[in-house]
C-alpha cells in the first residue's frame, strides 16, 4: 500500500509538470511545422519567381535571335538579288552596246547613219527592252 502511495503521490506532484512539458513539446514542434512551412514556401516562391524569369529572359533572348536571323536572311537576299541583277544587266547590256557598237562602225566606215541602220538600231533596243 506505500508503494501505491508513492505512485499517487509523485502522480499527483508530477502530474502538473509532465503536463506542461508535453504543452511545451506540442507547442513547439507546431511553432516548428509552421517556421519550416513558411520557410519552404518562400524559397519555393523564389524558385518559382527565378524560373519565370528565366524564362521571360530566354524568351526575349530567343526574339532577339529570331530578329537577328530574319534580318540576316533579308540582308542576304538583298545581296543576291543585286548580284542577279548585276549579272543580268551585264549580260543584257552587252548585247545592247554590240547593237550600239555595229551602227557606230558603220557609221565610221560610210561616215553617216543610214536609216535603214537607225531603224535596225531601234528595232534592236525595242525588243531588247520589251
Amino acid at each position: 500500500m506505500e508503494d501505491a502511495l508513492k505512485i499517487l503521490e509523485s502522480l499527483k506532484d508530477g502530474t502538473p509538470v509532465a503536463i506542461l512539458v508535453v504543452v511545451v513539446g506540442v507547442v513547439w514542434q507546431i511553432a516548428y511545422a509552421i517556421i519550416r512551412d513558411r520557410i519552404q514556401n518562400r524559397q519555393a516562391q523564389r524558385e518559382l519567381m527565378l524560373q519565370q524569369r528565366k524564362f521571360e529572359q530566354q524568351g526575349k533572348l530567343e526574339e532577339q535571335k529570331f530578329a537577328y536571323e530574319q534580318r540576316r536572311w533579308r540582308e542576304q537576299l538583298g545581296h543576291d538579288l543585286t548580284v542577279k541583277l548585276v549579272d543580268a544587266r551585264l549580260e543584257e547590256y552587252s548585247r545592247i552596246w554590240s547593237c550600239v557598237e555595229s551602227v557606230a562602225r558603220h557609221q565610221q566606215k560610210t561616215l553617216a547613219l543610214s536609216e535603214q541602220a537607225a531603224l535596225d538600231l531601234a528595232e534592236k533596243i525595242k525588243s531588247w527592252r520589251y
